[in-house]
């Protein structure tokens, strides 16, 4: 059951997450553009043109051309990346290719036939041929990651565990007042190792909102909050004072890691990591990739209607 999950979660990924096309006949097979040294096909064009129409149907053709331009160029972003860190992982690999047709295999039993199988490629507007090539992206993505995050703390979740040893999380209250000058006063107190429960006790602090103790991971998220939070130094420590959306706030560490608990986040965590990490890398590769195309771009949006 767990390998027909996986195979299913990889097909999805493929289509929503990584690189979605859609089909529409012989017509698909056609090349319209190059980006950097791939072919881009009609059906790419087509399917990034009624997907964003679909979620943004007030949106301008100025909008429309500059969201399909981009998809395209993310789209292969990924395959210039592998160029880079994994050579031997290519659209043409062999052993990419056998790998992609045993995933096909594998879901086409777990959708419970061949049958069943194009109906399924109908329904998210594939072809079997670009599906196969879509596959073969989608491991090539992932032999990306694996050789990017070998030997570092995201090669697996119990290194992130030992990055996360060596301070790079905490646990964390958050208190937000009103007014900067408050939480300047309460932050002062703090500082002259007065305890939470008492802080909070005092007239002029009653008002605070406290958010409940809390892990904060260093880039993970990549927000001011997790920044601050992870310049404590220990139990008892605060932040300085910051200032969001008129509310003004700090940290305050009242307990230290607990590790055992974080051994049951890391995995999740870690996912979170990878894919951030990776995002980033293929849009600052697709920012340097060249995007022609053989006929206009507008000419093509007119065709698809």
């Amino acid at each position: 059951m767990n390998r027909m999950r996986r195979y299913t979660a990889l097909a999805l990924a493929v289509l929503f997450l990584l690189l979605p096309l859609a089909s529409c006949g012989k017509k698909n097979e056609k090349a319209v553009g190059a980006c950097g040294d791939y072919e881009i096909l009609y059906e790419e064009v087509r399917y990034e043109v009624l997907t964003y129409r679909h979620k943004h149907p007030d949106c301008t053709e100025e909008e429309l051309r500059a969201a399909v331009e981009q998809a395209i160029r993310e789209r292969y972003a990924v395959a210039v990346l592998c160029a880079q860190y994994v050579p031997a992982s290519s659209m043409d690999s062999d052993v990419l290719i056998e790998r992609s047709e045993n995933d096909i295999e594998n879901l086409i039993s777990s959708l419970g036939g061949k049958s069943d199988y194009k109906q399924y490629l109908k329904e998210m507007y594939a072809t079997e041929h670009l599906f196969e090539l879509l596959m073969i992206l989608a491991l090539m993505q992932q032999d990306l990651e694996s050789t990017v995050f070998r030997q570092t703390e995201l090669e697996h979740a119990e290194a992130l565990l030992n990055w996360w040893r060596e301070g790079n999380c905490v646990q964390a209250t958050k208190l937000i007042f009103a007014d900067r000058q408050a939480a300047d006063a309460a932050r002062a107190l703090i500082d002259g190792t007065t305890p939470l429960e008492s802080l909070l006790a005092q007239d002029a602090f009653a008002t605070a909102t406290v958010e409940p103790s809390t892990y904060y991971f260093r880039d993970l998220r990549g927000t001011p909050e997790e920044t601050l939070a992870l310049t404590l130094d220990g139990v008892g420590s605060a932040t300085f004072v910051a200032e969001s959306d008129g509310e003004a706030y700090f940290f305050v560490c009242e307990k230290e890691n607990d590790y055992d608990v974080l051994v049951y986040q890391a995995p999740s965590a870690l996912s979170i990591y990878r894919e951030n990490r990776i995002s980033e890398m293929i849009t600052a590769a697709a920012s340097e990739l060249s995007l022609t195309w053989y006929d206009t771009l507008d000419e093509r949006l007119s065709d698809i209607g």
